[in-house]
Order: C-alpha cells, then structure tokens, then sequence
C-alpha cells in the first residue's frame, strides 16, 4: 500500500522531526507573511475616487473596486453628440480611477519567485531523501 504524501511527512523517520519543524515553521512564516502583505493592499470599502472631464461636464466617482458609483452632467451635456457626451464621460471616469489609486496603498515589495528551496527539501522528503540543505535556509 502506497502511504499518501501527508502520512509520509508525518512520519519522517529518514529526515528527522527537527528538519521537518523547520521546514514547517519557515512555510508559516511565509504563508503569514503573504497575508500581511494581502491585508496591506487591501483597498478600504470606504475609499472613492472622483474625476472630472477636462470640460467639467462630467463629473464621476468610483467606489474602492473602480466600478462606477455615481455620475453628474452639468447642462454643458446639451450641446454634445453621442460620440462627444461619450469621450467626456470616460475622461472623468478615468479621472476617477486615477484618483482613486492615488488613495491607494504602495504595492507590496516583490516574491523572489526564483527561490524554491522549501519546494526542494519538501521534494526531497517526500522522495524519503535527506533535504540537500537542511530546511533550505543557510
């Protein structure tokens, strides 16, 4: 009977216990890391951004998505074709956008994708191998 790879970490009798703690408490560290930086992009519900058409005939506003929230036209609308009313409108809308991410938090640093240390030493345990490096940390 083939053991699945949950019960073959578990069960590591080639690695050892203190590698596998390691190996398990740098995974955590990372997964919490990861949601930190989720939490720390994340948009408020409260945030809005609000533009205006060069022209000041439309008047937009997003909600923290960027989707559509209200829309104001001024009586500048009256004299504009469809194709004009439509160029003044995704202008502001645009504007709105742009204001709203103004309002948003600095992008979270960069995941060096390169390192594939964990996905090594947990390949090598579940080959019932000794990982090259320990936990993968120096």
């Amino acid at each position: 009977m083939v053991e699945p790879p949950v019960g073959r970490l578990r069960s590591l009798a080639v690695t050892g216990p203190n590698e596998y703690a390691a190996l398990r408490a740098r995974i955590e560290d990372q997964l919490a890391e990861a949601v930190r930086a989720s939490d720390d992009l994340t948009v408020p519900a409260s945030a809005q951004g609000v533009g205006r058409s060069d022209d000041g005939v439309a008047r937009v506003a997003v909600d923290h998505q960027g989707f559509l929230a209200d829309v104001q036209f001024s009586a500048g609308i009256a004299d504009l074709d469809a194709a004009e009313l439509r160029t003044v409108f995704l202008a502001a809308l645009q504007a709105a956008r742009d204001d709203l991410r103004g309002e948003s938090p600095p992008v979270a640093r960069p995941v060096d994708l390169t390192d594939t240390s964990i996905i090594d030493a947990l390949d090598a345990i579940l080959r019932g191998e000794r990982p090259a490096h320990g936990t993968g940390e120096d």
